[in-house]
């Protein structure tokens, strides 16, 4: 079974550790997990598997909830101009740079405590980074004050072409209740359909309930449930 752990290059070289992940069979018999994954050379093993482990309910971190619309079962809406595209040369990227580390509050980054907090908003700092400076994500939308300020942003990334994702999505607490979340998931359909893509993917944690209402107002359809362990060795 070593073979199915696959070695993450990023991860382990941001974090200092050495880091795999893991797609579990939910038919494994439970009882070889434990001596399997403490018998790998990883420090961290995430851990997948579209079924509860007992055997790892210690590691359990997060409930991911993966979402998809059909993007040819919907009209293309437009909702004013209160969304647009966003600017390196004319937009405050430290604006976005916070909303991202909102967006985070529920990542098992966040919730699993034996990651350092600093490196939790230095993972997202990063993921930000590369998604506006290094072309990690194919498009960014965002909401502005009228002073200016950006209150809400998203990004899209490609993952083949026929699928978009919805990568982070954020709305600053102040300017919450006013929509600003559809607005942009409905201009990021408008988008992906000019594009051609056909389907639109957004995951999130169980635990987020504002984000699985906001996904299903905006007739996404839960496609699967998966659970996320992280197995720590010794270190």
């Amino acid at each position: 079974m070593n073979d199915k752990v696959k070695p993450l290059s990023w991860d382990s070289n941001f974090f200092n550790l050495k880091i795999g992940r893991i797609n579990l069979d939910e038919h494994l018999n439970a009882e070889k997990i434990i001596p399997f994954l403490s018998a790998s050379n990883f420090d961290l093993i995430y851990v997948f598997c579209q079924s509860a482990i007992p055997a790892l309910n210690s590691s359990l971190i997060e409930k991911k909830m993966d979402f998809i619309i059909n993007l040819n079962e919907i009209s293309i809406a437009t909702d004013g101009n209160e969304v647009s595209s966003f600017s390196i040369e004319e937009d405050d990227f430290e604006d976005i740079k916070k909303l991202a580390l909102l967006s985070g509050r529920y990542s098992r980054f966040n919730l699993d405590e034996k990651f350092e907090k600093d490196n939790f908003k230095k993972f997202y700092d990063q993921w930000i980074y590369n998604s506006v400076f290094e072309n990690y994500v194919e498009k960014i939308f965002v909401s502005k004050a009228n002073d200016g300020e950006i209150i809400a942003f998203v990004t899209l990334k490609k993952i083949n072409n026929q699928m978009l994702s919805i990568n982070l999505i954020s709305v600053n607490s102040k300017f919450q209740g006013r929509g600003l979340g559809s607005k942009l998931i409905k201009q990021s359909f408008n988008y992906a359909k000019n594009q051609g893509f056909t389907n639109m993917v957004v995951s999130t944690q169980a635990i987020n309930q504002e984000a699985i209402k906001l996904y299903k107002k905006n007739n996404f359809k839960l496609e699967k449930i998966q659970y996320v362990y992280h197995y720590w060795n010794k270190l």
